[in-house]
């Protein structure tokens, strides 16, 4: 069962729309002892769940604490476009896993640095996924989880190509 490692401490930023992440936690999608983790760093920017106001309804406020954790994830993983550095035994975990659950968690590249290090990007629809896993973990319905999810597989691509034209080629992180 996917899991996060600690509460989410966020800090205000006069001003700006936007909080920063305070204390750092980390995702994982899998297991909380097995596979890989997504690691939220402190100074990550998030905005919450930034909804069209047609879908705030049925999603919650903006920084509904149900689900802030899930969103920031989200945010973290737009902003990356799902990058993350993996270790080879995480990398083999994550690969049977998505065997047997038919690509839940879907890589769309996978690059080794000069170092040796393994570097994957999970598809936009696998970020999407880990905000709804991330909303039902946190205690949302499933019924909220599932428009959350709607909302984000409908709209979310404006978001992820804006970051796209940002990054190019380059890895984020």
């Amino acid at each position: 069962m996917s899991s996060f490692t600690s509460n989410l401490i966020l800090e205000v930023i006069p001003g700006q729309k936007e909080k920063k992440v305070y204390k750092p936690f980390r995702y994982f999608p899998i297991d909380k002892h097995i596979g890989p983790f997504i690691p939220v760093n402190e100074g990550q920017m998030t905005d919450g769940g930034s909804f069209k106001w047609y879908i705030e309804p049925v999603a919650g406020s903006q920084w509904d604490n149900d689900a802030l954790a899930a969103y920031v994830l989200h945010d973290r993983n737009y902003r990356h476009l799902g990058w993350i550095q993996i270790s080879k035994r995480d990398y083999t975990v994550l690969w049977h896993y998505n065997l047997k659950n038919n690509y839940r968690f879907e890589v769309s590249k996978r690059k080794i640095d000069a170092e040796g290090n393994i570097w994957i990007q999970f598809s936009r629809r696998a970020c999407d996924r880990m905000l709804y896993d991330g909303c039902l973990i946190l205690g949302k319905s499933k019924w909220r989880a599932k428009a959350i999810y709607a909302g984000v597989r409908t709209f979310g691509w404006y978001r992820w190509r804006k970051y796209k034209k940002k990054l190019g080629n380059r890895r984020p992180i």
